[in-house]
């Protein structure tokens, strides 16, 4: 793939990833409420030693959650893509 195609993929991804997260489903919504709340609740049981980890631990799963939301994203935009190329020949 060219350098410029890769920059339009990659800006075209951000913004599906940016509008797909602020439009999402009733489902995912309600899991991540209810994982929020799991969250808080376990927060506050937490000792300060304890809180330091965990924000560390919060921290680490963000930056798994961003990247595995952009690889499965890439996955699937690149699949479609060959799937239409095979149709169209």
């Amino acid at each position: 793939m060219d350098k410029e195609m890769e920059k339009d993929l990659d800006e075209f991804i951000v913004s599906r990833i940016n509008y797909h997260g602020s439009n999402e489903s009733e489902g995912v919504e309600d899991a991540y409420l209810s994982f929020s709340d799991a969250v808080q609740k376990l927060r506050d049981t937490l000792t300060p030693e304890q809180e330091f980890l965990f924000k560390k631990c919060e921290n680490s799963y963000g930056v798994l959650e961003g990247e595995t939301i952009n690889f499965y994203y890439q996955s699937g935009f690149s699949d479609a893509v060959n799937f239409f190329k095979r149709w169209l020949r």
